[in-house]
């Protein structure tokens, strides 16, 4: 009897609203020694390995310093990487070889800044020159996209080794140059794709958004076209959907993937046309202004229509606070 006495004596005193919200804290804190990861995928070829100079930047800036709430994991295409590979450390320079970096580096710092209560892991695996149709083929064995879900699945088996849990929630995508001087169609390329995204999917989670950074409007390709033919070009920006066309060019690519993103719901294109870019590539500034749209993107799209547990945990905590105080009539 005095157990059920002291209880009621509990609700009454604290109010049954006020111990359904301490069970609800209790749920969102969880065992101190677990992380919950949200872990977002990248993939690419050169523009993703990254060209971006951290000695381009000024010394002050935040890009310098290691980001403890982020994690990056990596495996490097080549020699000349200098932080640890195949291991997860506080996102930072290095990944893309000596002072190197790419689009992962401000996307880490942005995202964190949008959403300081994500706790993100990122997992970041390409290699230059690379097409879809034949490096990402998930039909074809032993590629590139061979060595990327097995970067993926050593990453999280890291994290489960860890102790930690662990959601896929995004990946980011950029790419399309080797297409372009395959003279890849918009068609076709929006179909290799399309082939790749499906299979990200089957792996790792029917609705992972995607996002994909369209080609430059701005980026030419040593062996792509030339002056008249279809290529991307400011006076020439949209070439016919024709793969018979010789040197069809990077318009096609761009083509390819708007149709992408027109037709998956999930799958968001990032418009690069205002970055700076020599050549085919990205410079410091463009790497950095990359990193920060995907960082925009998925916010706007993620992270603002989906409230994290720990926003949950927040409001939860604000409607017991209205609910002590509220008057009574």
């Amino acid at each position: 009897m005095r157990k059920v006495v002291f209880r009621s004596r509990i609700v009454k005193t604290l109010g049954l609203p006020t111990l359904l919200i301490l069970a609800w804290l209790l749920a969102c804190i969880g065992p101190a020694s677990a992380e919950h990861r949200e872990v977002i995928l990248l993939g690419g070829q050169s523009n993703m390995v990254g060209g971006g100079d951290i000695n381009r930047i000024p010394a002050s800036d935040p890009l310098r310093s290691p980001l403890e709430d982020v994690l990056f994991y990596y495996r490097p295409q080549g020699g000349g990487a200098v932080l640890p590979a195949n291991s997860w450390v506080d996102l930072q320079v290095g990944g893309s070889g000596g002072s190197l970096f790419g689009p992962e580096l401000s996307f880490g710092h942005a995202l964190n800044r949008l959403d300081p209560g994500g706790n993100y892991a990122l997992i970041k695996y390409a290699q230059n020159g690379t097409d879809v149709h034949t490096n990402w083929n998930p039909e074809v064995s032993d590629n590139v996209y061979s060595v990327f879900r097995e970067t993926v699945a050593s990453a999280l088996q890291a994290l489960i080794d860890a102790g930690d849990t662990y959601e896929i929630v995004g990946m980011l995508w950029t790419q399309g140059i080797r297409d372009g001087k395959d003279a890849r169609s918009a068609s076709q390329y929006q179909e290799d794709l399309e082939d790749l995204i499906s299979d990200v999917r089957l792996n790792y989670g029917s609705d992972i958004p995607v996002f994909i950074s369209r080609l430059s409007v701005d980026m030419v390709a040593a062996n792509v076209g030339a002056p008249g033919e279809c290529r991307v070009d400011r006076n020439t920006p949209v070439c016919p959907d024709d793969p018979t066309l010789p040197n069809y060019g990077l318009t096609g690519i761009r083509m390819g993937q708007e149709g992408v993103a027109a037709d998956d719901p999930l799958a968001y294109l990032i418009d690069t046309d205002a970055f700076e870019v020599v050549g085919s590539h990205f410079t410091t500034n463009g790497s950095i202004a990359l990193g920060e749209a995907f960082a925009t993107s998925y916010y706007q799209n993620v992270v603002v229509p989906e409230p994290s547990a720990a926003m949950l945990c927040v409001s939860i905590l604000g409607f017991g606070a209205l609910w002590r105080h509220r008057r009574v009539w």
